[in-house]
């Protein structure tokens, strides 16, 4: 085979690996939207569930926290929060402050969901967000305007776990740690004094 020729035949298969590449990455990446898409569907569906039971607010809340604790990253979110402060948190205190900003949390994000009986849910869409996978979700209410929310999942032991959610352009997390921040900051940078707050909440 002349060299010539030989370039040719290596140029013809490089372009046909790249094509066989990218169409693998395209189906790997469809088949990781159609599994988050479908695992906040089944999430979404049990979140309207709480919230048109008809049940008072501290069962709602109490089932809301239950739910988020099996599906949400709360380790996660809750060292998120800290910002600057994360590595502040104190060793003896960390099982107790990742218990108080679950329910912290949890009773944060029910409050933006519980705003009237949901009619629905629909996925929208869902793409990559660097290692994690953000769903655009409309939720129909009644009698009110629909909400636009972002669920930001994290594959986790071949399921997902919820890290945030942005409702109407908003990222919660990010939301809570400029409070959380602003409040360890004015206590002179002392953590304690956060998770002594998150007590009374």
């Amino acid at each position: 085979m002349s060299k010539k020729i030989f370039q040719q035949f290596a140029a013809k298969a490089t372009f046909v690996g790249v094509v066989m590449m990218a169409g693998v990455l395209s189906q790997n990446t469809a088949q990781a939207s159609a599994s988050g898409e479908a695992w906040v569907s089944n999430v979404s569906g049990q979140v309207v569930s709480v919230i048109n039971s008809g049940a008072s607010n501290a069962s709602k809340s109490s089932k809301f926290r239950s739910l988020f604790s099996r599906n949400a990253d709360t380790n996660s979110i809750g060292l998120y929060v800290l910002g600057k402060y994360r590595k502040k948190l104190p060793a003896a205190r960390r099982s107790e402050y990742f218990s108080l900003v679950k329910r912290y949390v949890a009773k944060v994000y029910l409050s933006h969901l519980n705003k009237a009986r949901v009619k629905n849910v629909d996925i929208k869409s869902s793409k990559p967000c660097r290692k994690d996978e953000c769903v655009k979700t409309v939720v129909s209410l009644d009698g009110k305007s629909p909400l636009k929310i972002t669920w930001r999942i994290r594959p986790r032991g071949g399921s997902y776990r919820i890290v945030d959610l942005n409702v109407q352009g908003i990222w919660l997390a990010g939301a809570q740690q400029s409070s959380f921040v602003s409040r360890i900051s004015s206590s002179g940078g002392d953590v304690n004094a956060l998770i002594n707050w998150l007590k009374t909440q």
